[in-house]
């Protein structure tokens, strides 16, 4: 495996998986906690791209632009053939759905703090 996705080399998708329980905390506490969900999720998704970017280079192949030490021959072994076949979509995909639950949630949120508010029409009030 090349250096370059090891945790070594500059492969902060680890640093984003290991952050998630504090992140997932912190949202909890109101919309500031709510925006800094949004953003790590954001980062996570740029960090998830990087590495698959950066494994792709570095595969054996016509895409094999980056010369690293070790050819990238790992991923088409097994168990490791699941991290592009699974475990990256899944990531993609449970990204992409807590980005659209917190920007529902801070919609949400921001229609309350307006002071919007529906109101009974009062008693002898024509519509």
């Amino acid at each position: 495996m090349p250096k370059m996705l090891t945790f070594e080399g500059a492969n902060v998708d680890i640093y984003i998986g290991a952050s998630a329980p504090v992140i997932a905390w912190l949202s909890t506490r109101g919309r500031m906690g709510l925006k800094l969900a949004l953003v790590w999720n954001v980062l996570g998704l740029l960090a998830l791209a990087n590495v698959v970017t950066r494994a792709v280079l570095t595969a054996p192949g016509p895409l094999h632009l980056i010369h690293a030490e070790v050819p990238n021959r790992m991923f088409g072994t097994f168990p490791f053939l699941l991290i592009p076949g699974f475990f990256v979509p899944l990531a993609v995909v449970l990204h992409a759905l807590a980005i659209r639950a917190i920007r529902s949630r801070l919609r949400t949120a921001i229609s309350d703090g307006v002071g919007v508010e529906l109101r009974a029409p009062e008693a002898g009030a024509q519509s």
